[in-house]
């Protein structure tokens, strides 16, 4: 299947606008997808599924029907209830799937110099519940780093991509000018609804997230060369393991404009 080329590439440098806000996801943004955490929450989804829900013949199991409903519903509380399971307390849920973010995540001080280093105001926007972003947050070093947190709490029944969780987060923190926002992401997904329904500078944090949401739209669409068009709604792609040297690198082979975009004066 085709990857996007390790080299950071910038696709419009242009820039109408002084940027105010800088908007970051957690999960595979803020830590690489690769350290453990990630895949250790999705294994606690499974046993969940079978242990305090019931009716999964095995954890395999409950993975295949995970799997096809996440793909439609984009988060897995929302997909667990969507197939009719609705008699679990949600807390109970967050907290038993996520566990301890301090098992895997550690203080980074390289990404905590490049968010305080960013001029303006700075907010997480998670699928993650509010409590448990924090937790992981804090076992980074960074939850004093930013001036909110969005997650599963305040977005009630939608998610990212969906526009209405983009719009319930520029209401929530009185983002009148979302055009004058940049968001770091690890997902095509909600960098494209970010880039097309609201015109956020949008900055892909490349990871194995983008070669797994890249895999399923080419399975679906049956077109191997749609790589390029589903990366048009990107202005900037960066790939390395600390998100300051990714970003930094990303700044340095872009012109004075996109410079000024990403890294203070």
């Amino acid at each position: 299947r085709p990857r996007v080329g390790v080299r950071h590439r910038v696709r419009d440098a242009a820039v109408d606008a002084a940027v105010d806000t800088f908007i970051f996801d957690l999960d595979g943004t803020l830590y690489p997808i690769t350290n453990g955490y990630e895949h250790a929450c999705r294994a606690r989804v499974f046993s969940f599924m079978v242990n305090r829900i019931g009716g999964f013949a095995s954890e395999s199991h409950a993975k295949d029907v995970w799997w096809s409903a996440f793909q439609r519903y984009n988060q897995t509380l929302r997909s667990l209830r969507a197939l009719g399971y609705d008699a679990f307390d949600a807390e109970e849920y967050w907290a038993y799937t996520r566990g301890d973010a301090r098992e895997f995540l550690k203080p980074n001080a390289e990404a905590r110099a490049f968010v305080e280093a960013l001029r303006g105001k700075k907010y997480v926007f998670t699928n993650c519940h509010e409590t448990q972003a924090r937790q992981a947050l804090e076992a980074l070093g960074l939850l004093d780093c930013f001036d909110g947190v969005f997650g599963a709490g305040r977005m009630g029944e939608c998610c990212k991509p969906e526009p209405a969780a983009f719009e319930k987060l520029f209401a929530h923190f009185s983002i009148a000018h979302p055009h004058k926002c940049v968001f770091f992401e690890d997902s095509l997904k909600n960098l494209r609804t970010a880039k097309l329904a609201f015109g956020v500078r949008t900055v892909l944090v490349a990871s194995p997230t983008l070669d797994e949401e890249l895999a399923t739209e080419t399975a679906i669409h049956d077109d191997a060369s749609s790589a390029p068009t589903a990366l048009a709604c990107v202005d900037c792609v960066v790939r390395d393991v600390h998100l300051c040297a990714r970003a930094v690198r990303a700044a340095q082979c872009a012109d004075a404009a996109l410079l000024a975009v990403l890294l203070p004066k």
